[in-house]
């Protein structure tokens, strides 16, 4: 699923690099017929929004790290985006004025939430607390990647169905084999992840752990494409004279909060199924990364309200400009 995604944005990015790289032909010519294109700079913003996305989802799959080739498409997104921009400033096409100052801010202010949202989406879902013994204490954070892994414990059940209920012997085979020392390996990190330990405990609860999994992961995809789509449009409002569109903002906040929700579900389910076992405690709880995420998605949503309100207050004509005007339509 991730290669899926990865190659979507991938194909988006190069697509819209060759369109740009065909309407940039045509905008040169007129240019020297003294014409200019207005294509450009919706490209360079879809491309930017591309380039965004193909950004999170190899930082989900390559667990917190990026190619070389991904931060070069994402450079040069922001480079194409900026460039362009510079130009409608330089040759008078946009102008700022004071009464759009609360607009600049509110996209300034909501681009900085949306990057930080990107990636925390990257990064942990859900932590996992474990102690065996009272000897060795484990304790990671795990992706929507990790998560959706349950698909492949199911897999797992089927070419071995003994491993149902054998959650106990499991923990001694793992941790005699990483020892005490608080030191664990990524392989140990994947052996204790709450994708494996559904088939341990029941495995009616594996099953919906395996669909939940799936679910928040596609979720996950849900508000990095909508973030992704959010920011280039408040780009695109910004330079073509018109307010961000609303949707966007109701989008992210409605898909985050039912993302929140699934991972408590998840969470719970996993603590549930592994109770009463007296050699171990493996507990599972929301990270502090999505509960971050939450309250930033909700911010952004807020001050954009706040700000346009305050576009068109700062807009509308006050008092006495009204009565002059009243007066003046009365004379004609």
């Amino acid at each position: 699923m991730e290669l899926w995604f990865c190659a979507a944005f991938s194909l988006l990015y190069i697509g819209l690099s060759f369109a740009f790289f065909i309407t940039s032909l045509v905008d040169f010519v007129n240019i020297l017929r003294g014409k200019k294109s207005k294509a450009n700079l919706p490209l360079c913003i879809l491309n930017l929004a591309a380039a965004v996305g193909l950004s999170v989802f190899s930082y989900i799959s390559l667990e917190g790290s990026l190619g070389f080739g991904v931060i070069t498409f994402l450079v040069f997104a922001v480079l194409s985006v900026a460039v362009e921009t510079g130009y409608r400033i330089f040759s008078g096409e946009l102008r700022f004025s004071k009464q759009k100052l609360p607009r600049y801010i509110s996209a300034a202010v909501g681009t900085v939430l949306a990057v930080f949202v990107l990636c925390f989406m990257g990064s942990s879902l859900l932590n996992v607390t474990c102690s065996y013994e009272e000897a060795a204490n484990f304790h990671a954070g795990y992706g929507a990647s990790m998560l959706a892994s349950a698909w492949d414990s199911l897999k797992l059940l089927d070419l071995n169905p003994e491993l149902i209920g054998s959650a106990e012997s499991y923990f001694d085979s793992v941790f005699a084999g990483a020892g005490t020392s608080g030191v664990y390996g990524d392989e140990i990190i994947f052996q204790l992840s709450p994708s494996m330990m559904g088939i341990l405990g029941q495995a009616e609860i594996e099953n919906l752990l395996a669909a939940l999994g799936i679910l928040i992961y596609l979720l996950v995809g849900a508000v990095v494409v909508t973030l992704a789509l959010s920011v280039s449009d408040r780009i695109k409002a910004l330079t073509s004279d018109r307010e961000a569109k609303l949707v966007y903002g109701i989008l992210e906040t409605v898909f985050i909060v039912v993302l929140l929700g699934l991972v408590i579900v998840y969470s719970s389910l996993v603590t549930y199924t592994l109770e009463g076992f007296p050699k171990f405690q493996y507990t599972a709880g929301v990270s502090g990364l999505l509960i971050a995420s939450v309250v930033l998605v909700a911010t952004e949503f807020i001050q954009r309200l706040v700000f346009r309100f305050l576009e068109k207050k700062k807009s509308s004509p006050s008092a006495p400009e009204k009565i002059s005007e009243e007066k003046e339509s009365r004379e004609v």
